[in-house]
């Protein structure tokens, strides 16, 4: 599932850019999500992949600690979800309307539910893949 998000890239000192970026998820890497979108002060596009429950909880309280923190935030324009990204030498800031993660993570959520992730995954054959490419 793949969806084209609005959101703000907040540079360093605070200063917020609309930029547009994808969202994406699959059945077949249940626990994770990824986002791809531009960073305006850099140049070019990056993505992150990180864990959808940091998403969906941090849409309410905050989530995350070190390479990717979310929290929602409620201030007199509108409430939103930050989405803070690090990979040790960069980082990203983004700002969404929480009504747009809200949407998004409901239907993945509806796609895949909590409790039938794990089933989802072939722990085996993806050990089976690391030895093998490990022997070659």
């Amino acid at each position: 599932m793949k969806r084209w998000v609005r959101m703000h890239y907040v540079d360093n000192v605070g200063e917020a850019t609309a930029v547009w970026g994808t969202w994406e998820y699959s059945a077949d890497t249940p626990l994770a999500v990824s986002m791809t979108c531009p960073v305006p002060d850099r140049g070019g596009w990056s993505t992150w992949v990180f864990a959808r429950s940091l998403l969906v909880t941090g849409t309410y309280v905050a989530s995350g600690v070190g390479n990717v923190r979310v929290w929602p935030v409620v201030d007199e324009d509108a409430e939103a979800v930050c989405i803070a990204l690090s990979n040790g030498t960069e980082h990203a800031m983004f700002r969404v309307e929480r009504a747009a993660v809200l949407a998004w993570t409901a239907d993945i959520l509806r796609w895949v539910p909590p409790d039938v992730e794990s089933r989802l995954l072939d722990i085996d054959g993806c050990i089976e893949r690391i030895l093998k490419a490990r022997e070659g």
